[in-house]
């Protein structure tokens, strides 16, 4: 029980912290089946998560994420005592560059360091328990980490006149005596010596250095740079004693793109293809450790050099026994790691991408059993079917199309038929039908009860851009990059007209119909470097108007009489097609729009923000009727039949009052659920549910009657939300 609740807590700490209460909610729901927490209080979870989500059965080797308000990790490392893990981190808001200290068994932010100007590129920490960093300002920093005190502040720039430019990164090394080894802003390598207070001479003198790897126990340095008689970035050996500087050449096939140092006298190299090779300095040869299923991103050592740890480009994270090559899978991150490092009492190891938090793990001693292999699958796009009882995915650079029965949750059918990657979708308002778009330059049909393919529209199309189909499913227009839109009756598939567009478009930002499928308009961006907007009539193919110059929505009334779109100024402007006239402008407060839509009654229309708030404007008056700062990004709005709530990708947003009492026996939802981009599940505007790291990143999801799809462990993963009354006790608190 004492180490069920100490993972409980670990892996909830930040939304304990943030939001108690989620004690009860998050953290039991999203907790592994069978932890005895979630056992004792299975009768506290809430009873208006109608579906929850699929989790493990038992804790895996993540301890946890460390959560920070940060854009980038471009440095870490662990204490000497393995207390603290220090990371470099670049501000989102403030784009400050500072270090932060964590607490590297709670996972609390101990410390804050300032004083680097620019990017924090390596840190260390001494014997003494300071930390040492280096960074593009052009400074070493010394630091007393746990009070954040700058102890010394050291100038690394000796380039003369700028000579050589800022380079991606510099590196930093302590040495047996606690000298450092230090990467300068020149691409020499410099050592610092304590006992001297100064700086040596440049090690390498005609041999730009790229990064420092690492310093074997024989006195030799590990890096990578450029030999002066060749353009080749090469791994060198510079031995300290002689100066000589020896090239590795290991006999693989594959690019190396990590390479890890040992204290007993080791170098691993990890290749594109997977292949992980070890070189023993000391015998002048090479062996093949294994294969990694796919490229290798990241390598590291344990501190006795016994196990190596590798991360892959398929986000596995991967032990390998020195001794029996056995190799046992520690766990799935969250984004392909390329910093790996082990905690000095070999307990904890630490990844990271580099522009996304640090995961902790949990080295395990033999293979863990209820881990599985990753699902190799990168979702672009998550579409629901318009009765809801199907969800289609595409994944990047992938030509096949998978559709999930939203029942049972299971795979229902993968669509082939493609030669190239999948880039569009679209269902038939009855959603009997499902149009894709490949890069093979075909549009196909789809029957989504079969998972057969119903038709091939086409050949040469072009790169398809955007797909619709008209309100009775009659019509589908398509575009693409060759400046046409065509028009095709889904039904037999024939081509009923090629609109040209002049000057050609680069590709098209919206495509849809007038409500009667009378009329089309698009929004395409043409080599002018403007965004053109365009109405043509469906029956003659005859252009009709060209209304003027958006960004990127528009939106046309159900009656055809108006057209909305967002000028490049950040103005939205409402067209009247009939008068063929600019009828009125509204000036948005919250910066950019990201989508438009008509209300049903053709009175009003909501627009959205890239900073997510949605505003309500009165067609006839041209004044705002209601500002909603719900904190949605979506490219999917529309208004629902009977205007009391908008319809998004993320979820439902209320913007009239619903009768309770005229609601019984219709189809009105009686509760409003929507994703916020900060991870919370929100109810009108109350916070329900937090969604851990791992559901939130990638911010790909989609809605439908409280029912949300999430792309999650490299596939789709659902959760369903009470459409009545959220219930709450005498109090009026949500239970």
């Amino acid at each position: 029980m004492v180490h069920d609740a100490s993972r409980f807590i670990r892996s909830n700490r930040a939304i304990i912290e943030e939001a108690p209460l989620q004690t009860y909610a998050s953290a039991l729901v999203f907790s592994p089946t069978e932890s005895l927490i979630r056992k004792c209080y299975l009768d506290q979870l809430p009873r208006w998560l109608t579906r929850r989500p699929k989790v493990d059965k038992r804790w895996g080797n993540r301890l946890q994420s460390l959560e920070f308000n940060g854009y980038s990790t471009s440095a870490m490392a662990f204490s000497p005592d393995s207390r603290y893990l220090a990371c470099g981190v670049k501000l989102w808001e403030s784009d400050k560059h500072i270090i932060q200290l964590f607490d590297a068994t709670t996972g609390a932010l101990h410390t804050t360091l300032e004083g680097h100007n620019d990017t924090v590129d390596s840190a260390t920490f001494l014997r003494d328990g300071t930390l040492a960093s280096v960074g593009q300002d052009g400074t070493l920093r010394i630091w007393e980490p746990v009070t954040g005190v700058t102890r010394r502040i050291l100038d690394i720039d000796f380039r003369v006149e700028d000579a050589y430019p800022k380079q991606q990164s510099l590196s930093l090394l302590v040495l047996p005596n606690g000298d450092l080894v230090v990467l300068c802003l020149d691409r020499n390598v410099r050592i610092w010596s304590w006992k001297q207070a100064s700086f040596s001479q440049p090690l390498l003198l005609n041999c730009p250095v790229h990064a420092l790897r690492g310093w074997l126990p024989q006195g030799m340095l590990v890096f990578e740079g450029v030999r002066t008689e060749s353009d080749i970035v090469e791994t060198l050996l510079f031995d300290s004693n002689t100066s000589a500087v020896q090239s590795l050449v290991i006999d693989s096939p594959g690019k190396f793109r990590a390479i890890a140092v040992s204290s007993e006298n080791m170098v691993a190299y990890g290749s594109e293809d997977g292949t992980i090779v070890l070189y023993h300095p000391a015998k002048g040869r090479h062996s093949r450790l294994g294969e990694h299923p796919s490229g290798v991103a990241g390598l590291g050592f344990s501190p006795n050099g016994r196990i190596l740890v590798s991360a892959g480009s398929d986000a596995t994270l991967r032990s390998w026994n020195l001794s029996t090559q056995a190799s046992n899978l520690i766990g799935v991150t969250l984004f392909i790691s390329n910093l790996v490092g082990f905690s000095p009492n070999g307990k904890q190891i630490a990844t990271s991408q580099g522009h996304f938090p640090i995961e902790l793990w949990d080295l395990p001693s033999t293979a863990t059993e209820n881990l599985h292999e990753p699902v190799h699958d990168s979702i672009a796009s998550i579409l629901y079917s318009p009765g809801g009882n199907h969800v289609a995915t595409i994944s990047y650079g992938e030509d096949t199309i998978r559709l999930y029965d939203t029942v049972t949750e299971a795979l229902s059918f993968t669509l082939v038929g493609h030669l190239d990657a999948v880039e569009k979708l679209k269902f038939s308002p009855d959603g009997k039908r499902l149009a894709s778009g490949s890069r093979d330059e075909t549009i196909r049909l789809w029957d989504p009860q079969t998972g057969m393919r119903d038709k091939v529209l086409g050949n040469n199309l072009g790169f398809v851009d955007a797909l619709a189909f008209s309100s009775d499913g009659g019509q589908l227009a398509s575009t693409s990059r060759e400046g046409e839109i065509r028009i095709w009756d889904p039904d037999t598939g024939d081509l009923h007209h090629t609109l040209k567009l002049s000057p050609p478009a680069i590709y098209a930002k919206n495509l849809f119909f007038s409500f009667d499928g009378k009329r089309i308009a698009a929004a395409f961006a043409s080599r002018d470097d403007k965004t053109h907007i365009r109405l043509w009539d469906t029956n003659t193919g005859q252009l009709l108007n060209e209304i003027g110059i958006a960004r990127r929505s528009a939106a046309i009334s159900p009656n055809c009489r108006f057209i909305v779109y967002a000028s490049p100024e950040g103005k939205i402007a409402l067209y009247d097609i009939e008068k063929k006239e600019q009828r009125a402008t509204f000036d948005s407060s919250t910066g950019s729009v990201l989508d438009l839509a008509f209300s049903m009654d053709n009175t009003s229309f909501a627009s959205c923000s890239y900073e997510g708030n949605v505003e309500l404007w009165d067609v006839r008056t041209a004044r705002r009727i209601r500002f909603l700062p719900v904190q949605l990004w979506t490219r999917q709005l529309s208004f629902s039949a009977d205007g009391t709530y908008l319809e998004t990708g993320r979820g439902h947003v209320q913007i009239l009052q619903v009768d309770e009492d005229t609601s019984n026996g219709s189809s009105k939802p009686l509760s409003f659920w929507r994703y916020r981009d900060d991870g919370w599940i929100m109810e009108g505007s109350r916070k329900m549910l937090w969604l851990p790291l791992n559901w939130r990143l990638g911010e790909m999801s989609a809605y439908y009657n409280g029912l949300f799809a999430f792309r999650h462990d490299g596939g789709l993963a659902f959760m369903g939300f009470t459409q009545g009354k959220v219930p709450t006790n005498t109090d009026g608190n949500v239970i």
